[in-house]
């Protein structure tokens, strides 16, 4: 009895070990067959995306810009005793786009009340020193009509640390040295609901120091491709 069951046992164990071995080959051939799909799959998925036979053209991607036209108007002036020279300018020549930063800044400075903001630049081109404080800005329209700028430290009640900063920059008390530029923001403002026109539509303007120094200011046009 002994004997037939030492018999029996090499014959289950060689069956259930060929049984297994099948199972294990079943699995190995579902995973190459799993691999071959998904090898598939991505390679399809990358000629669809990247399309290298030029089979189609992606769309152009619209990205908004600022345009500048074939010149642009601004106001200049200088005072050839001191050799101070000054210029009065939008704070962007694209139309589209200075309206949209103006009221960005404007908002950025905490300034309630309507209106645009420009670039003033005032540079020394003497041979001294010249110590610099800017009393009164006014321009005249094309129509006659008279506007007056107003110092952002007079207006602007900024709370972020960019529109502060603004102010910083901004101060139209300095000096400046043989050669040095000073450029400050100033804003005007509405007059009711009419919007202070563009530096372009600007005819003249005038700008006073506390020192009774006065610079007249001219309206001029530059060619864009000139700046």
């Amino acid at each position: 009895m002994d004997e037939e069951a030492s018999n029996t046992e090499p014959e289950i164990s060689f069956e259930q070990s060929r049984m297994e071995t099948r199972r294990a080959q079943w699995a190995l051939n579902i995973l190459v067959v799993f691999s071959a799909v998904a090898g598939s799959v991505f390679f399809f998925y990358v000629l669809y995306t990247l399309r290298p036979f030029g089979s189609k053209e992606p769309p152009p991607v619209e990205v908004p810009t600022s345009s500048v036209g074939a010149k642009y108007g601004l106001l200049v002036g200088r005072d050839d005793a001191s050799g101070l020279d000054v210029l009065l300018r939008d704070i962007d020549e694209a139309p589209s786009y200075r309206e949209q930063l103006s009221e960005v800044m404007r908002r950025d400075l905490g300034i309630g009340s309507g209106g645009r903001i420009y670039l003033l630049v005032i540079r020394n081109e003497g041979e001294a020193a010249l110590p610099v404080d800017a009393a009164q800005l006014t321009v005249r329209d094309k129509g006659g009509k008279d506007w007056k700028a107003q110092w952002l430290d007079q207006v602007a009640k900024p709370a972020g640390a960019t529109g502060k900063l603004r102010v910083t920059q901004s101060g139209h008390r300095f000096e400046l040295g043989k050669g040095e530029e000073r450029q400050l923001y100033v804003f005007i403002q509405s007059a009711g609901d009419a919007l202070p026109p563009s530096a372009e539509d600007f005819s003249a303007g005038s700008l006073k120091l506390a020192s009774g120094l006065e610079v007249p200011l001219t309206h001029t046009e530059i060619k864009a491709v000139e700046q």
